[in-house]
């Protein structure tokens, strides 16, 4: 069998903690925005050249076994730092784009073959399909999951937190980074809101890399396919606030590309995904997510405590995609 073979995995139950999820003993915030430059032209096509290697050898029986969602992780450097030496770049060479869209295109092929020959069995679905199936109740205190690249999520669902607890902070409200999520925290829970940034070329954030990852490679298991198709997380309600900024062309759209995902394994959206724009800066931006906060707050029979509900950006109220009914 190929290097990315089989190998079985037990999702654990989600442990949240205020203070490390929300709280001052959160992670640091990655900085993309500070005084490292963006890797120049050639050098962001050598680090794709070495992400395809690497892909390679996965597939290489002799070589040591690499899990292939760490595998998906390690490459998804290579092409957001491409992504962001093509934006930076002002006096580009039309062969040197080419050369470098050639290659993220591989790369970006090379890591699908990938999810598609290694997903089998990469998940033990036992559990998760007890709630699908009504066998087990599931949690009825909301999720607030999110992925950031430079914090701007993570403070929206520290806001979203807070007036979710309610006026006396009493509430119970779970809030959890992308990056620790599993496909079993999502199914437990009745509903679930994600606030999530959208990165380069519209590719997740680094929060996000390894839970698509997953949504993704169990997608393509051929035992899940055979059995419980749509199902896993057939009676989870989500919502999806979609950050970006509408000047680039993919705009928002690992928002709109996760909550396709989610909808593939069975999970229904209660409104739809509603993209916060920070064309207009972060004024704007602020008030199109309160905009989605009010509305979140309704259906979870809160109200605002502070702050009220801003105007929306012009076009930037939420737009309907990928619902599968």
């Amino acid at each position: 069998s190929a290097g990315v073979s089989a190998r079985s995995e037990t999702d654990t139950d989600l442990t949240i903690s205020s203070d490390d999820v929300l709280g001052p003993k959160s992670e640091q915030m990655v900085n993309v925005c500070g005084t490292d430059e963006p890797m120049t032209i050639p050098e962001a096509m050598e680090d794709l050249r070495r992400a395809l290697e690497v892909l390679k050898k996965a597939n290489d029986t002799d070589e040591p076994w690499q899990h292939p969602r760490e595998l998906l992780d390690a490459t998804a450097g290579a092409l957001d730092e491409a992504a962001l030496a093509v934006r930076a770049d002002r006096s580009p060479d039309p062969a040197a784009r080419a050369e470098i869209n050639d290659l993220s295109k591989q790369v970006k092929a090379a890591r699908q073959t990938l999810i598609e020959a290694s997903a089998e069995g990469n998940i033990d679905t036992t559990a998760m399909q007890e709630y699908s199936n009504g066998v087990k109740e599931r949690n009825g205190t909301p999720l607030i999951v999110w992925a950031s690249q430079t914090g701007t999520s993570r403070k929206f669902a520290a806001e979203l937190r807070k007036n979710l607890s309610g006026s006396d902070g009493k509430q119970a409200v779970d809030a959890i980074n992308m990056k620790k999520l599993t496909l079993k925290d999502v199914a437990s829970r009745k509903r679930v809101y994600f606030i999530t940034s959208t990165f380069g070329l519209g590719r997740p954030p680094r929060d996000a890399e390894f839970f698509f990852a997953t949504l993704q490679l169990q997608q393509h298991s051929s035992d899940y396919n055979r059995s419980s198709a749509g199902r896993l997380l057939k009676g989870v309600q989500i919502a999806v606030a979609a950050l970006g900024n509408s000047k680039f062309g993919d705009f928002a759209a690992f928002g709109f590309a996760l909550a396709q995902e989610l909808q593939l394994h069975g999970a229904r959206p209660i409104m739809p995904v509603f993209t916060v724009n920070a064309l207009h800066g972060r004024v704007d931006q602020r008030a199109d997510f309160r905009q989605w906060q009010e509305e979140v707050l309704q259906l979870q029979g809160r109200t605002v405590r502070s702050g009220g509900k801003g105007t929306p950006s012009a076009g930037s109220a939420g737009n309907s995609c990928c619902t599968i009914l």
